[in-house]
């Protein structure tokens, strides 16, 4: 080695013993760039709309905060405590389902950016979601059942879509996420069988229904979608005529506040 290595080795030795080494710098990161990374990296993944909006709803909620504490342009400068302080201030008195709604978001957010490059310190290392206390699930009767799918009124259109749909969960156990995005081509009737789109796992899985919803499906299909053979399987109706809007599917705010309805027709008639 000749004379200059070595004094640049001996430096570099001397410093490193010292401790003067220097960490590399961290970039000037700003919450909206962050952002933007993250949601790209979802669309890239092929994350469902409502995974998005999760997100989204999330982290709109916490750039307020930054605002407040002025790191929006400079979030590699956040601390620990400072999220900390957030999760704890703003949702530890909110039911405990809302405080682990942020917490994961906030920590599914900040392990992106640490995984990526994007931050060197990671201030969510110590969020964490607070634990659930499992509650007994009260299952309905098969007479309970009998009673429910008795209670449509079939002589309205609608009402047979509502039927249907009840008889498709009942049978698949499918969420309503995916309910909604059933369409007829993912219906083989040979098989009794729907292929169906998980969108929280984004996979893809076969489901089977019983006879007794076969023979609703084929009045439904008759009677209410003409005999259709693509397009969505459960579709909006026109309030004031109880006719169909064929190329018009449901959404799932549509589904849970048809079921609310139903099951506040279900209390009051006394069946559970």
């Amino acid at each position: 080695m000749t004379e200059q290595t070595i004094n640049e080795l001996a430096d570099f030795f001397r410093t490193f013993k010292q401790g003067e080494t220097k960490q590399p710098p961290q970039s000037n990161l700003t919450y909206d760039d962050a952002v933007a990374y993250f949601f790209r990296n979802m669309e890239v993944r092929g994350l469902a709309s409502e995974t998005r909006h999760f997100y989204k709803d999330k982290l709109n909620a916490f750039r307020k905060f930054l605002v407040q504490i002025k790191k929006v342009q400079a979030l590699e400068t956040l601390t620990s405590s400072e999220l900390e302080y957030y999760i704890e201030s703003k949702y530890s008195k909110n039911k405990v389902n809302t405080f682990n709604c942020h917490a994961r978001a906030l920590r599914a957010f900040f392990n992106y950016l640490e995984r990526d490059g994007y931050l060197i310190a990671n201030p969510a290392h110590n969020v964490k979601p607070k634990k659930v206390r499992k509650e007994k699930i009260d299952y309905f009767t098969v007479e309970q059942v009998r009673k429910l799918l008795t209670s449509f009124d079939l002589r309205y259109k609608s009402e047979l879509r509502n039927l249907l749909i009840i008889m498709v969960l009942l049978d698949t156990g499918i969420r309503n996420s995916e309910l909604v995005r059933i369409k007829l081509e993912d219906i083989n009737t040979k098989e009794r069988s729907i292929y169906i789109y998980a969108t929280k796992t984004n996979t893809f899985r076969t489901v089977y229904y019983s006879k007794e919803t076969e023979r609703i499906y084929n009045v439904y299909r008759r009677e209410v979608l003409k005999g259709a053979e693509k397009g969505p399987l459960f579709v909006k109706f026109h309030r004031q005529y109880n006719e169909p809007i064929l190329d018009s599917p449901l959404n799932t705010e549509m589904v849970y506040g048809l079921l609310n309805v139903k099951q506040r027709k279900y209390l009051v008639l006394g069946f559970v």
